[in-house]
């Protein structure tokens, strides 16, 4: 998106080439309103498993709750 916006920048990564696997378990509505652009939102919304209620929890008690559904957001999920 820098490229695009014609933004120089450099780019720095300590691994030779990139994983072949993606390590995120979630999404967050604001990486995908920023992933807009790229075309790239549609299908990826397509494919979720979207959750409107999230907890953190320690064994059977939730020590935190999310409403993912009241988020000011196009993917309140």
């Amino acid at each position: 998106m820098l490229h695009q916006a014609g933004v120089d920048h450099v780019l720095i990564d300590r691994l030779a080439q990139g994983l072949q696997s993606s390590r995120a378990g979630v999404i967050h509505a604001q990486t995908l309103e920023t992933l807009e652009p790229l075309g790239v939102t549609q299908r990826l919304s397509e494919l979720a498993l979207k959750l409107q209620n999230f907890a953190i929890r320690d064994h059977n008690r939730a020590l935190l709750k999310f409403d993912f559904s009241k988020l000011p957001s196009r993917h309140p999920y």
